[in-house]
């Protein structure tokens, strides 16, 4: 009895890891995709940079091109990207995963494993492109993708976490709306969203009819400005807590319907 409890731990881990490489048996979806449309949206921007740093007559139209592109929203369809992949990750791998022989607990592992790896991996290579951006004058044409002014300023361990931390909410923000769908599909996931609009619509109407406004936004911009380099990493944690607390429970204690 004793070697068949020592080596239950072991199985666990075995098959907790044969799920993780399971997400990885079609390497197209979690690494090839992402990689070529990075590549294509970044050659498309710098095209863009250059036909527009060719028709800058002055320093007054190069000053308000740099200016312009510090907000560039051209690095964000990553994020929304492993939105979609951790959607999938519930909605195709957990059926798969339990018909496998894995537990729900085995699969909440090895796809937090799998979340955690693809996070750390893309956050590096966006601080990788972020420094080559800096020392390159923005690839030559002062652009800005990966040095946009909310990803941080001057701390790449920051900018580090600032994207590990919005990869990782994707992630599991999206896992809690696909877990609601897998157990209670549509009624559920259109009920989760009435939960969440009613969330927000009452907060402004609270705001409004108690003339709060004014007070709520310079208490954020108090925090954020506290926050220095760390406040978007700070203020994307509620998100991974509450995403991974809806996850595990829906996924690690409901029956999941087929």
């Amino acid at each position: 009895m004793s070697t068949a409890l020592a080596a239950r731990p072991a199985r666990t881990a075995s098959k907790t890891l044969a799920v993780a490489r399971a997400y990885f048996a079609n390497p197209w979806t979690t690494i090839a995709t992402p990689l070529v449309v990075l590549a294509a949206v970044l050659l498309l921007n710098i095209t863009i940079w250059a036909i527009i740093s060719a028709n800058l007559h002055d320093a007054g139209d190069r000053a308000d091109f740099r200016d312009g592109v510090q907000w560039s929203g051209a690095s964000s369809w990553m994020f929304v990207y492993m939105f979609v992949l951790a959607v999938q990750a519930i909605t195709a791998q957990l059926p798969f995963a339990l018909s496998y022989g894995a537990t729900r607990r085995q699969f909440l592992a090895a796809t937090g494993i799998v979340y955690l790896v693809l996070s750390v991996g893309y956050a590096t290579l966006y601080t990788l492109l972020a420094l080559v951006e800096r020392v390159s004058n923005g690839w030559g044409f002062s652009g800005r993708m990966f040095t946009a002014v909310y990803f941080g300023a001057d701390s790449w361990v920051a900018r580090w976490l600032t994207f590990f931390a919005l990869l990782l909410a994707c992630f599991l923000v999206g896992s809690a709306f696909a877990a609601v769908y897998q157990r209670w599909r549509r009624t559920g996931l259109l009920l989760a969203f009435a939960v969440v609009a009613a969330l927000v619509v009452g907060g402004a109407a609270l705001l409004t009819l108690t003339e709060g406004w004014v007070a709520f936004g310079a208490g954020i911009a108090s925090a954020w400005t506290s926050a220095g380099d760390l406040a978007l990493p700070l203020f994307t944690t509620p998100f991974v807590v509450v995403g991974g607390l809806v996850t595990w429970l829906v996924v690690r204690r409901a029956t999941i319907t087929t």
